[in-house]
């Protein structure tokens, strides 16, 4: 049978990621979360709850650290997602029926709500649910996994993760990747 591990870039997150990881420990068979040098509890929350954490400098963004959490992860399928994301419980439900049908990966719908206001109704559409066989990863900011073979990607059927963020925490968001854009960024 296949396993599950969900894989994660963290830096700063002690306020979401406790929820995250309760709420996923029981879907997945391994939890695998590189973190970023944080200044608040993020790192003992990642020890709590994670079969493997690796720590890493702090970069502002994700994408040159998920090869890394890739390569920790044993499972044959890898679920990547971010703190202030959840899949929903109709995913949770067909995930492990999903593996067995032939695919290599699934695009999931991703709704984003802003304080609780929905923002993207149906959602943009993520790489995110994968054979580890199948996927290959950018350091570029906002590049997420690709997958080596798309013919056999498929995007599944409904929205497959929530994403929630306030208004200040996107807008912060939005300021930071600027700043890493034109390189005046600092931690």
């Amino acid at each position: 049978m296949s396993t599950i591990a969900l894989t994660m870039v963290v830096c700063n997150e002690e306020e979401k990621l406790e929820e995250m990881l309760k709420y996923h420990a029981p879907l997945v068979d391994e939890i695998v979360i590189v973190v970023q040098e944080s200044e608040d509890r993020t790192l003992e929350i990642a020890k709590k709850y994670a079969t493997t954490v690796i720590e890493a400098p702090c970069v502002g963004f994700c994408e040159p650290h998920r090869h890394l959490a890739h390569l920790h992860a044993h499972s044959d399928w890898q679920l990547c997602l971010d703190a202030d994301e959840r899949i929903t419980p109709e995913f949770a439900e067909q995930m492990r029926d999903l593996m067995a049908k032939g695919n290599s990966g699934y695009i999931m719908e991703r709704r984003t709500s802003l304080d609780d206001v929905v923002s993207t109704p149906r959602g943009d559409g993520q790489y995110r649910f994968y054979n580890r066989k199948n996927v290959y990863f950018l350091p570029s900011i906002h590049t997420g996994p690709h997958a080596y073979d798309v013919s056999t990607v498929v995007t599944f059927d409904g929205i497959g993760i929530e994403h929630k963020k306030t208004w200040k925490q996107y807008k912060n968001g939005l300021l930071r990747v600027e700043k890493i854009i034109d390189g005046t960024w600092k931690k």
